[in-house]
């Protein structure tokens, strides 16, 4: 849809749930989440990566195929790498990197094997991953000896944690990077309450609260940072809302009796 909430149109089709939208940097590209069928034997293989080029006709490509689930894709800035959550690894949640060329439409891209990456230096689940603008960071959220979800921050194909977040932001969920690289915004889950934050990657005493009415998840920035498109419960279904930078001029941009949610931003075609 537009983004005051005009003209929708349907991208998927086909049995399943199809979530987790995320475009590629040129925007000709859509990487969702959904089911990812059966195996040989019949047996059921979890969730997958799927890329569409929308109104090429073409069916999905899956990208990952394999048992367990594949979840919270982020593309890369550079449209090199796509990160993101997998349970393949001993039903862990853990963020894996997957180098990806993709060539012009409508030719198919070409995924390596994914590698499995590391901002903690332990087996603790990490996930919800998303990228500096310069590619050369990933932001993550970590749960270290069964505690709520950190922040952690650290070099793109992993490494220790450049900086540590779990000073004071806790239960954190939904990371998404500004694309002039100054903040992070997220959702911060406390008891009873789930607001949208936004924090510099290096200053954990400048976080700020962009929302006020308790139902508020999974915030997006438009491709020039002057938006954040968010999820609310606060009109009881999930809704798309917009809303600034700042915070301010929250507007409800579905305002249908379906559930609505997880929005993402589609760069400037060119």
């Amino acid at each position: 849809m537009l983004p005051d909430g005009r003209d929708p149109a349907q991208l998927t089709f086909g049995p399943g749930d199809k979530s987790q939208p995320e475009w590629s940097p040129d925007g000709e590209r859509l990487l969702f989440v959904g089911p990812g069928g059966v195996d040989s034997f019949g047996t059921a293989l979890g969730l997958d990566l799927f890329v569409l080029i929308p109104g090429s006709g073409q069916p999905p490509q899956n990208l990952t195929q394999s048992p367990g689930d594949d979840f919270d894709p982020a593309w890369a800035p550079n449209g090199t790498a796509i990160a993101f959550t997998s349970t393949r690894n001993n039903d862990t949640e853990l963020v894996h990197v997957m180098l990806v060329e993709c060539p012009e439409p409508p030719d198919p891209c070409v995924p390596q094997e994914p590698q499995r990456i590391t901002m903690t230096g332990t087996f603790a689940p990490e996930a919800d991953p998303t990228w500096s603008p310069d590619s050369a960071q990933l932001a993550v959220v970590a749960r270290v000896r069964g505690a709520l979800g950190r922040i952690y921050l650290g070099g793109f194909m992993g490494g220790g944690a450049l900086f540590d977040r779990s000073d004071r932001i806790i239960g954190a969920d939904d990371l998404a990077w500004s694309p002039d690289s100054a903040l992070l915004a997220f959702t911060w889950k406390q008891p009873g309450s789930n607001e949208i934050y936004v924090v510099p990657p290096t200053d954990s005493r400048r976080t700020e609260r962009l929302t006020t009415s308790i139902g508020n998840k999974e915030p997006s920035w438009s491709t020039d940072g002057v938006y954040l498109a968010f999820t609310s419960t606060r009109d009881e279904q999930p809704e798309v809302y917009r809303m600034t930078a700042a915070g301010g001029e929250q507007v409800n941009l579905t305002q249908n009796p379906a559930r609505d949610m997880q929005p993402d931003w589609q760069p400037v075609l060119h």
